[in-house]
């Protein structure tokens, strides 16, 4: 079984929170211990505010303060393949089957 990435949050960030009546979006506001180990304080979408261990499964990174996503961070400095590339890939199919 894969171990899930933790993250280092950071102040401002966007996460969710899966919860037992649905989803719950909230931002960190504070980060009172920090490390894989740690806790972050997290204001909720209707204004409350709940501390909660950074290793809990429940909790996702939606968006960096930065705008990153977590998709984003797990691919880290891998390249996305540009529009051209795929096109010219096309282009040598048709050209292989036609020519």
């Amino acid at each position: 079984m894969a171990q899930r990435q933790h993250f280092e949050y950071q102040i401002g960030d966007e996460v969710s929170f899966a919860a037992g009546h649905g989803m719950q979006y909230g931002e960190v506001v504070r980060i009172i211990t920090p490390g894989p180990d740690g806790a972050i304080e997290i204001q909720w979408e209707d204004g409350r505010r709940e501390v909660k261990k950074t290793r809990d499964r429940a909790i996702h990174l939606v968006r960096r303060a930065s705008g990153i996503s977590e998709v984003d961070e797990r691919r880290g400095q891998r390249r996305r393949s540009t529009d051209d590339e795929i096109a010219e890939v096309r282009r040598s199919d048709i050209r292989r089957r036609h020519g």
